[in-house]
């Protein structure tokens, strides 16, 4: 009987440490994303009023076609278009919230990074 009471406080302690493990936080900020672009990084804003930044990759496409059809991705989610520098950036806003997306030209490559920063 000592024994199995050992055995069953050592499966509760068991379950209960493993009930209590810390979960992943995903940081990526819900942003969309299109078939075709790659997640390279996240860096979190270092302060609560500024901007978080995602990083991807993007191929097969110009800079110009892909901001052109993100934007209408946006328009369809709600997102309204406040600046367009085509095709370098368009900026978007929906509620409070802000994104910023950029297309930089790799060199050497037919490839652009594209980083968005978001609040």
């Amino acid at each position: 009987m000592k024994k199995l009471k050992t055995l069953f406080l050592l499966l509760s302690l068991s379950t209960a440490i493993l009930s209590c493990k810390p979960e992943v936080e995903n940081n990526t900020p819900q942003i969309p994303i299109e078939q075709g672009m790659e997640q390279t990084d996240f860096q979190k804003a270092e302060s609560p009023e500024g901007l978080n930044r995602t990083f991807f990759i993007v191929e097969e496409i110009n800079a110009e076609e892909f901001l052109d059809s993100y934007e209408r991705t946006l328009h369809s989610e709600g997102w309204v278009t406040t600046d367009s520098n085509k095709p370098v950036s368009i900026t978007v806003t929906k509620d409070s919230r802000i994104l910023i997306v950029v297309a930089k030209p790799i060199a050497g490559t037919d490839r652009f990074e594209v980083v968005i920063f978001s609040n």
